[in-house]
């Protein structure tokens, strides 16, 4: 498993073939499905939007579409948003939330 924060090292070990490449829609796509299965709640404390919102942003996610997220203040587009995160790999959330790459990262 990749331990470096670095997006340099991340792409030296996918062109290596240690981990494999996807695009990362791909990768939302895989990780809602193997969430999905078991049962699993996609958007944990959020309540309200089992029967509406939530089921076209799967929709969305499963079909690689763009979505765009709009409503009136206080209507958890920012908390459903953040949480879309945890469907990528922990070593892409971890370099995301470490810092911004720098040019010498590529």
């Amino acid at each position: 498993m990749l331990r470096s924060s670095l997006l340099r090292d991340l792409r030296r070990a996918v062109g290596a073939g240690e981990i494999p490449h996807r695009s990362v829609r791909r990768e939302f796509q895989d990780n809602l499905i193997a969430k999905v299965r078991p049962g699993e709640p996609l958007f944990p404390g959020i309540i309200g939007y089992d029967e509406s919102v939530i089921p076209q942003i799967v929709d969305a996610v499963l079909s690689q579409h763009n979505f765009i997220v709009l409503g009136l203040r206080g209507q958890t587009k920012t908390r459903i948003l953040r949480s879309l995160v945890d469907l990528l790999a922990l070593t892409a959330r971890h370099i995301s939330q470490r810092r911004t790459p720098s040019v010498s990262d590529y």
